[in-house]
């Protein structure tokens, strides 16, 4: 309400995701103006080790890439 501009934090750890994130980031920019998506790639060796170190300090990001291979 005030105007100031929010900064999440997103990471995520596929390099040969990254011209579809920018693009996922830029439309999500574009529908919110008050708000900025900082990307971070985490190599994958190091992905879920860094999450459970930095997410229980308060250092994580706002947002992380996580996909789940569901099987029925």
């Amino acid at each position: 309400a005030d105007g100031a501009q929010t900064v999440i934090n997103f990471y995520y750890w596929d390099e040969a995701q990254r011209d579809g994130m920018e693009a996922l980031i830029q439309l999500f920019e574009e529908s919110q103006s008050s708000i900025t998506v900082e990307p971070t790639i985490v190599p994958w060796n190091e992905y879920w080790t860094k999450l459970q170190t930095a997410l229980p300090t308060g250092t994580g990001p706002d947002v992380f890439w996580m996909n789940v291979n569901a099987r029925e």
